[in-house]
C-alpha cells in the first residue's frame, strides 16, 4: 500500500513539474517576444532621428508615418513627425502631431514650444516675418514663459528694420515695451528733423524723409497719445527742403493724423509749402501723382498757390479792363462762363483777340460768344474793356 501511494506522489510531483516548466516558457517566451517588438518600433524611432541629423527629412517622415501607423500611441513618434513636418514647412501637418503628442504626454508641450520659438527665429532671419510671428504665436501658447525672450527679439529686430508688425508683436508679448518703443521711434523721427530745420541750405535727402514717417508711424500707431507730437513733426519736416515728392508724403501723413481741431495750423502750412512749389519753380507734373493723394480740400489750396491759374473767370456782370502798350498781352487767361456774351468797348487804340487755342481775330471780327479762353494783345497802345451780360 505504502509503495502504491509513493509511486502516485511521484507522478503527481512529475506532472507539477512540467506545467511549471511549461509556464516558465511561455512567460519567457511572451517576455522576448515583447522585447523585440519594442526593440523593433525603438529602431524605427532610432533611423527616423538619424534621417533627420542627416537632414533627411522625408524619409524620417516615411519612418515615423509607419510607426505611429503600427503605434498610434508613440507620444515621441507624433513629436518627431511634427518636427519634421515644421522643417518641411508643413505647419498644418506640425499642428496635428502636436497635438497628438501633448495629448499622448503632456511633458512634450515644453518641447514643441522650444521648436515653434526656434522655428520662429529661423523664418525671420530668412526675412519671412509674417511666417516667424505665427510661429512665435504657436511657441507662446505651448510654452507661456517665452513670451519675454519672443517679445525681446521682435523688438530689436522691429527696430532694425522698422518693422510695425514685429514692434507690435513685441508689445503685445510684453506690454512694458509698448512705452519704450513709441518713445524711442518718435525721438529717433524727431532727431532727424531737428537736424536739418533751420539750417541754412540744410536738405532733406529721400532716405531721411522716409526714415522719419516710418519711426513717426510707428510712435503713434504703437502708442496713440503721441499723435498728436507725431503731426507737429511730421508738418516741420515737410517744410524742410528735399525731395518735391517726398515732402508732399510727409504733408499727407500729417493732414492724415489730423482730427478737426487743428485746421488753422494745417491751412498755414498747405499754403506756406506751397509757396516754396512756386519759389522754386517746382513742376506740377512732376508731383502729379503724390498731389493727387491730398485730400481735395488741401489739394485745391496747394496747387492754387503753387501753382496760380493761368485764368480768371468772369461771370455776367464782371467788367475787364485792359489798359496796354503795342505788343502786350493781358496778364491773364480770360475764362467767360458759357452763356456769357463778351462786349468789347474801346477808348483808344487798336487790339486782337487771341485764343488758348492759337486762333486770332481782329477788332469787330470776333464772335459774340467766345467759347476758350482768350487774352487781349494790343497791336498799338490801347485803352479799352470788357463787359460780361448774358448772351442773347
Amino acid at each position: 500500500m505504502k509503495g502504491i501511494v509513493k509511486e502516485r506522489e511521484d507522478v503527481f510531483m512529475k506532472v507539477k513539474n512540467s506545467i511549471v516548466c511549461a509556464l516558465v516558457f511561455g512567460l519567457c517566451f511572451v517576455v522576448v517576444s515583447s522585447a523585440s517588438a519594442f526593440s523593433l518600433f525603438n529602431r524605427d524611432v532610432s533611423k527616423a532621428k538619424k534621417f533627420m541629423k542627416a537632414g533627411m527629412y522625408p524619409q524620417a517622415i516615411a519612418v515615423l508615418e509607419k510607426r505611429i501607423n503600427d503605434e498610434p500611441d508613440d507620444a515621441e513618434a507624433h513629436f518627431l513627425l511634427g518636427k519634421c513636418y515644421i522643417l518641411t514647412g508643413n505647419l498644418s501637418g506640425a499642428d496635428a502631431r502636436f497635438k497628438s503628442a501633448v495629448r499622448l504626454d503632456a511633458d512634450y508641450g515644453f518641447k514643441i514650444g522650444g521648436e515653434y520659438r526656434r522655428a520662429g527665429s529661423e523664418a525671420l532671419a530668412r526675412g519671412d516675418v509674417d511666417r516667424a510671428l505665427r510661429l512665435f504665436g504657436k511657441a507662446a501658447g505651448y510654452q507661456p514663459g517665452l513670451r519675454k525672450e519672443i517679445a525681446e527679439e521682435c523688438y530689436r529686430e522691429g527696430m532694425a528694420r522698422l518693422n510695425l508688425s514685429l514692434l507690435q508683436a513685441a508689445s503685445f508679448y510684453d506690454p512694458a515695451l509698448k512705452q519704450r518703443i513709441a518713445r524711442e521711434c518718435f525721438e529717433k523721427g524727431k532727431s532727424i528733423v531737428e537736424a536739418k530745420a533751420g539750417k541754412k541750405d540744410a536738405a532733406l535727402e529721400r532716405g531721411e524723409a522716409r526714415r522719419i514717417r516710418r519711426y513717426l508711424g510707428i510712435a503713434y500707431r504703437i502708442d496713440p497719445s503721441y499723435t498728436g507730437q507725431c503731426r507737429k513733426v511730421l508738418l516741420d519736416a515737410s517744410m524742410i527742403k528735399g525731395d518735391a515728392n517726398e515732402q508732399l508724403m510727409l504733408l499727407r501723413a500729417a493732414i492724415r493724423l489730423g482730427n478737426g481741431g487743428q485746421e488753422k495750423e494745417l491751412t498755414r502750412v498747405v499754403k506756406a509749402l506751397g509757396k516754396e512749389f512756386k519759389k522754386h519753380k517746382v513742376k506740377r507734373r512732376s508731383v502729379k501723382n503724390e498731389l493727387e493723394r491730398l485730400p481735395k480740400k488741401y489739394r485745391t489750396m496747394f496747387a492754387n498757390v503753387a501753382w496760380p491759374p493761368d485764368y480768371k473767370v468772369y461771370r455776367p456782370g464782371d467788367v475787364f479792363y485792359f489798359k496796354g502798350k503795342a505788343g502786350e498781352y493781358s496778364n491773364h487767361w480770360i475764362n467767360p462762363v458759357p452763356g456769357t456774351y463778351s462786349e468789347f468797348q474801346v477808348k483808344d487804340g487798336k487790339f486782337e483777340i487771341v485764343t488758348r487755342s492759337g486762333r486770332r481775330f481782329k477788332m469787330g471780327k470776333y464772335p459774340s460768344e467766345l467759347k476758350e479762353d482768350y487774352k487781349v494783345f494790343a497791336v498799338t497802345d490801347c485803352d479799352m474793356r470788357i463787359l460780361f451780360k448774358p448772351a442773347k
